[in-house]
């Protein structure tokens, strides 16, 4: 059984698991930072962007962008409504970050899926 550990920041996300013989092994993201920035952004072509790349985005339009949205965790205050209409709340923006992290996980971590 494998099992990945999340640290959901209000800047930052982490996220670390166990190697074979026990021992604990900090994730890095796809661009090798120990990090993933709690940013997410909203592309117009309906895309996702996390981290350092929907920071950078979000620096061209904020309006698309969703930082600092764990304050609103247990509410349903809407950080984010999409041109469809998709509306995205803090505990959204928690399951994209866990997923990317998850995949990140998935792809990196030797033998584990």
């Amino acid at each position: 059984m494998n099992f990945i550990g999340i640290d959901l920041g209000t800047h930052g996300v982490k996220a670390a698991f166990l190697d074979d013989l026990g021992n604990p092994k900090v994730l890095t993201t796809d661009t090798g930072e120990p990090m993933l920035r709690s940013v997410v952004y909203f592309e117009d072509n309906g895309n996702i962007l996390v981290g350092a790349e929907a920071e950078n985005a979000g620096l061209v339009d904020p309006s698309r962008s969703v930082a600092n949205w764990k304050r609103h965790m247990g509410t349903e205050e809407v950080l984010y409504k999409a041109p469809s209409g998709k509306e995205y709340r803090a505990k959204d923006i928690c399951a994209i970050l866990s997923g990317k992290m998850k995949k990140i996980y998935e792809q990196r971590a030797p033998g584990r899926s």
